[in-house]
């Protein structure tokens, strides 16, 4: 892999990248550049064994695990949130596995197995022989104990022979430093008709900020759904499913490798999403600690006005909107709801606003009622007298 070119597309590396950002590392500051060509964001280290990227997972967090508070911190998911990953990973592979073009029992690999869980999901009411890699020793053995076959090696070192109709990861790739050796691995492994699931955090819709959340050395690369589509074509997997919201689930069955980079969001675009999610993440903790004082809305309101992109405007209204309704000002929450739907129509914000207009409505009538109320009592007291 050339170092100087960008790990999915070639695209040498110069002033036309865009640099995302700069994150502590030591002494020296690592620098996260997009690549102007197929999106993908890459922060620049040397070069390193496989099994140094499939270990790196041990010391990072699963992104797709992580949850923003109302105060704009982050933090690791609670157990309902990592149970109903986990469910939606195994919705996945079942779609995978209706996707297989096999009359016989299914053969499946998991490359990197943690600690076992999906395989044993496999292996309940499908068809399946499983079979895992994992280099790192506690994780393999921790999946041994529930009975998996598990063979303690990395994707690129294995030597047994054989293809799979299924072959699934999750968050590997990226902790990658050369993933389209990887992806031709896993082409390499599939059978004529089979699928590979991968499974990656969604940069797009990353959670926290870029320099203290996102960003890290353990994580080199990461993928657009853009990203993801070129790297895959261009390894000999050919694409025919994917979602994107969080992490990217890409489904893709054996085919000629092709020299393209796919149409999608520009590196501009990235960019200016993640220093907007920044932007947005300040607002909302500077808003939390100050509450909704008038000073705190001016300055809140000069920020969403001095903002040029739209949907970053309506992200930064719904963060105004969101302090003004903490602080029971209603009025002033409908008012940045409205404007928020001005740059971006959701319907979740509608519901909200019709919600704020019950709970409006229903103080005008409290405050309407209270001097007929008032009145009626002043007038039983001087007939009283």
């Amino acid at each position: 892999m050339d170092l100087r070119a960008c790990p999915v597309c070639n695209t040498p590396f110069g002033s036309a990248w865009w640099l995302l950002a700069r994150h502590a590392s030591g002494t020296e500051p690592i620098a996260t550049h997009v690549c102007p060509e197929c999106t993908l964001a890459w922060t620049g280290r040397p070069t390193f064994r496989p099994d140094a990227g499939y270990r790196a997972r041990v010391w990072s967090t699963d992104p797709s695990a992580r949850v923003e508070d109302d105060d704009g911190q982050v933090r690791a998911g609670s157990i309902e949130h990592r149970h109903a990953m986990s469910l939606a990973r195994i919705a996945d592979l079942r779609r995978a596995f209706g996707a297989v073009r096999s009359r016989r029992r299914i053969r499946a690999l998991q490359v990197g197995v943690r600690d076992g869980g999906l395989l044993q999901a496999a292996r309940r009411g499908m068809r399946v022989n499983a079979v895992a890699l994992e280099p790192w020793a506690p994780w393999a053995n921790a999946a041994r104990a529930s009975d998996n076959d598990v063979h303690q090696s990395t994707l690129e070192d294995w030597r047994k022979r054989g293809a799979f109709d299924l072959i699934v990861e999750h968050d590997l790739l990226p902790h990658l430093c050369d993933p389209m050796a990887h992806l031709r691995a896993i082409a390499a492994r599939l059978a004529p008709d089979g699928v590979a699931l991968i499974d990656v955090p969604n940069l797009l819709r990353a959670v926290g900020t870029s320099s203290e959340d996102v960003l890290s050395t353990a994580r080199p690369m990461w993928f657009t759904p853009r990203a993801l589509v070129t790297a895959c074509k261009r390894a000999g997997l050919a694409p025919f499913h994917l979602d994107a919201d969080e992490r990217v689930r890409i489904m893709c069955r054996p085919a000629a490798p092709l020299a393209v980079t796919v149409p999608g969001v520009s590196a501009d675009d990235v960019v200016e999403t993640v220093r907007g999610n920044d932007v947005r993440l300040a607002l909302k903790r500077a808003l939390f600690r100050a509450g909704a004082t008038p000073v705190a809305l001016h300055l809140a309101s000069q920020i969403h006005a001095r903002c040029s992109r739209p949907a970053l405007r309506a992200d930064l209204a719904i963060e105004i909107a969101t302090a003004c309704e903490r602080s029971s000002d209603f009025d002033a929450a409908a008012h940045w709801l409205v404007v928020a739907q001005q740059d971006r129509f959701d319907p979740e914000v509608s519901t909200t606003l019709d919600t704020l207009e019950r709970v409006r409505d229903r103080m005008r009538t409290v405050w309407t009622d209270i001097p007929s109320a008032n009145e009626a009592a002043m007038q039983s007291m001087r007939l009283a007298s």
